[in-house]
C-alpha cells in the first residue's frame, strides 16, 4: 500500500514515530471489501485504515447471526459481531465515507419500512372487517438510537442483529443517558457477546431475549478523551475492551482523478445479497480444519498470556484478541463462499487484521491515557514529565514549565523542552496559544488538551500541526 507523502511545514519536524500509524494490511481483505476500501480511500485522500475499520463492521452486520464458527474444545462458538471505532476530526470526510458503506443497508431499511407500513394497513383493514389477522413484525437492519431500551426492544424482534453506524460516535456512549446510576455498560456488552439479556426499569415492562449489534463508530478525539475522563465505567465494565480503535493519519487532500463507480455497485449488490440469504432459525455452523484449529489455539494462548501481564482495559482487550481474529475470519469465509470448513489461509488473514488492530489500540491508549492503563507507555520520560507539570500548572510558558520540572532544569540540553512540546502537540495532547485568558500576549502559553479545551484552542492546535 502506498501513502501520499506530505511534506512537513517549514520549521516543523516530521511526524514523530510515536504518532505514526502502520499501513493497514488491505490485501488480507476479501476482494469486494478490498476494492471498496481502496476506492474510497483514494477518492477522499484518506488512509485505508480509515475505511477498513467501519467496512469490517458493515460486513459483519450483513452476515448477522446466520453463521457461527465452532472453534472451542467444549463446542463453543463465535459469531461475526464486531465493534470498531475511528478517531477523526471534522473535515476529514468521515461522514461521506460512512454513507458510502451504509448505502445498501439504508436501501434495504427503506424497503423494510415500506413493507411494514403496507402490512400494517392490511392488518388494520382485516381487523376493521371483523376478521382474524396476525400482527406483522417490523424488521430492522439499522439502529437509529443507542439507548438501552430502544436497542434491546429492536434486538428482541430482529434475531440477526443490528448495525449501529454513527458518524458522531459520542452518541454510542450515550446508551445509558436515561439511567441516573449509569450502570448499563455491562448489559450493553451483551450485545457484543450475543448473550441473554434482561432489562427492566421502574414502572416499565421488562425486556428479555438475546441480541447482537455491530458498531461502526466515528468519533472526534476531544469527545473520546471526554468519555475516558468523565465515565470510568467505560473502562472498568469491559466495554472499551471490546472496541477496536484507530487514529489514522490525515494528510493533504489530493484530487483522485477518475474513480471506478462499478466498485460501489459491486459492494451494494454483495451486501444486499448476503442480507437476503439470512434465514430464520439456528445459525449455520462452520468448522475449522486441523491446521486452522492448531493455529488459532496457539494464538488464543498467546493472547490470554499477554492479557495476564497487562493492566487496565487494554488487558481486557488482549483477552479478546483471539475472538476478534476468529470473528474477522468468519466474515472472510462468508464473503468468499467457503462452505462448512474454514481453511488455514482464512485464519491467518483474520489474525493479521487482529494484530494490526492490537497495535492501533495500543497507540490510542498511549495517546489518550498517557500509558497509565497499560503500565508500559511508549511516551518518553521527558514527555510524561511535561504532561505531569502541565496538568498541575496550566496554562504555562516554557519558563514556567522549567521552573516546576526538576528533570528539565537539571539534565536537559538547550532546545530539548521545545522539541518535547512540539512532539506532544503533534500527538494532539497539548495546545498552544498567545494569550493565557488574563490579557497577557506576546508569549507562547501551553496547556493540556482535554474536554475543557475551547473551540479556539482546538482550531489553533489543528492549524499548527496540519490536522
Amino acid at each position: 500500500m502506498e501513502f501520499t507523502k506530505v511534506e512537513p511545514k517549514q520549521n516543523q519536524p516530521a511526524e514523530s514515530s510515536l504518532r505514526r500509524s502502520q499501513p493497514f494490511p488491505v490485501d488480507a481483505l476479501p476482494s469486494v471489501m478490498r476494492d471498496m476500501v481502496k476506492t474510497i480511500a483514494k477518492a477522499q485522500s484518506i488512509s485505508e485504515s480509515f475505511v477498513a475499520y467501519p467496512a469490517l463492521s458493515h460486513g459483519a452486520a450483513a452476515i448477522g447471526n446466520s453463521y457461527r464458527a465452532v472453534c472451542y474444545a467444549d463446542g463453543g462458538c463465535e459469531l461475526p459481531t464486531l465493534w470498531t471505532g475511528v478517531l477523526a476530526t471534522s473535515g476529514t470526510g468521515k461522514t461521506k465515507m460512512l454513507n458510502k458503506l451504509s448505502a445498501p443497508f439504508e436501501s434495504i431499511e427503506k424497503c423494510y419500512k415500506a413493507n411494514y407500513k403496507a402490512a400494517m394497513s392490511e392488518y388494520q383493514n382485516e381487523i376493521k372487517a371483523g376478521n382474524t389477522a396476525t400482527l406483522p413484525k417490523e424488521k430492522h437492519l439499522l439502529a437509529g438510537d443507542s439507548t438501552m431500551e430502544f436497542i434491546f426492544v429492536m434486538c428482541s424482534g430482529n434475531p440477526h442483529g443490528l448495525l449501529l453506524s454513527e458518524s458522531e460516535g459520542r452518541l454510542f456512549f450515550a446508551f445509558d443517558k436515561y439511567r441516573k446510576t449509569k450502570t448499563d455498560e455491562a448489559n450493553f456488552c451483551k450485545l457484543y457477546d450475543n448473550d441473554f439479556f434482561k432489562i427492566g426499569r421502574k414502572g416499565s415492562e421488562t425486556i428479555t431475549g438475546r441480541g447482537s449489534m455491530n458498531v461502526a463508530m466515528l468519533i472526534q478525539p476531544d469527545n473520546f478523551r471526554k468519555v475516558l475522563t468523565e465515565n470510568t465505567g467505560m473502562t472498568t465494565s469491559g466495554l472499551l475492551a471490546r472496541m477496536n480503535l484507530c487514529y489514522p493519519p490525515v494528510g493533504e487532500y489530493r484530487l483522485a482523478g477518475q474513480v471506478n463507480g462499478d466498485v460501489y455497485s459491486t459492494w451494494n449488490d454483495t451486501i444486499s445479497e448476503m442480507i437476503e440469504k439470512r434465514t430464520e432459525g439456528e445459525p449455520a455452523e462452520i468448522y475449522l480444519d486441523d491446521a486452522s484449529q492448531r493455529t488459532w489455539d496457539c494464538y488464543m494462548v498467546d493472547c490470554r498470556n499477554l492479557a495476564r501481564r497487562t493492566m487496565g482495559w487494554l488487558g481486557g482487550y488482549y483477552d479478546r484478541l483471539h475472538v476478534i481474529a476468529m470473528r474477522i475470519a468468519i466474515q472472510f469465509h462468508c464473503f468468499e463462499g467457503g462452505g462448512k470448513i474454514m481453511n488455514l489461509d482464512t485464519i491467518e488473514r483474520g489474525i493479521a487484521i487482529a494484530e494490526y488492530m492490537k497495535s492501533e489500540n495500543e497507540r490510542v491508549v498511549d495517546m489518550f491515557s498517557g500509558g497509565g492503563e497499560t503500565g508500559e507507555s511508549t511516551l518518553t520520560p521527558e514527555q510524561r514529565e511535561v504532561m505531569k507539570v502541565l496538568t498541575k500548572h496550566q496554562p504555562a510558558t516554557e519558563r514556567n514549565i522549567k521552573r516546576h520540572c526538576t528533570e528539565i532544569r537539571e539534565k536537559w540540553e538547550p532546545g530539548k523542552l521545545e522539541n518535547v512540546l512540539t512532539e506532544l502537540l503533534k500527538l494532539d495532547m497539548v495546545v498552544r496559544y498567545s494569550e493565557d485568558g488574563k490579557g497577557n500576549r506576546g508569549t507562547t502559553w501551553w496547556k493540556v488538551k482535554n474536554a475543557t479545551t475551547d473551540n479556539n484552542d482546538t482550531a489553533t492546535n489543528s492549524a499548527e500541526h496540519g490536522k
